[in-house]
């Protein structure tokens, strides 16, 4: 048996260095999308940058900044979006407000009724 030694160290070099260039590659795609206003999430760097989702996965430091940037715009609330939710508790608030009418309403219609019955008993009582 020979002690032979294998030398890897240009793979790993290269490794390193592929390494390198896809970091590179993501950390231009994040600041891209970032001045784009576009999603920032695993698919999209991905895309964007033209790496696996594994890799990302993979490297702490990219997995941390992206889910903290991911965060931070679901934090951050579009004009367009609080203007629905306005609209949409303005609604709410309407619907609210008219069934309250509607009840109060109902409860004058049964009243009116009861005294309508009472007068017709008193007419006919005079007959």
């Amino acid at each position: 048996m020979s002690n032979h030694q294998r030398n890897v160290e240009g793979i790993r070099n290269f490794a390193k260095q592929k390494t390198g260039i896809a970091r590179d590659k993501v950390d231009k795609a994040i600041k891209t999308l970032i001045k784009k206003k576009e999603p920032i999430n695993f698919n999209s760097v991905s895309e964007f940058a033209n790496v696996s989702k594994t890799f990302l996965y993979q490297q702490e430091d990219i997995k941390e900044r992206i889910q903290k940037l991911r965060k931070q715009q679901y934090e951050v609330v579009s004009p367009r979006a609080i203007k629905r939710n306005m609209r949409d508790e303005s609604k709410d608030r309407i619907i609210e407000v008219q069934r309250e009418t509607i009840k109060g309403l109902k409860e004058e219609i049964k009243a009116l009724k009861v005294k309508l019955q009472l007068n017709y008993s008193h007419e006919y009582e005079n007959l």
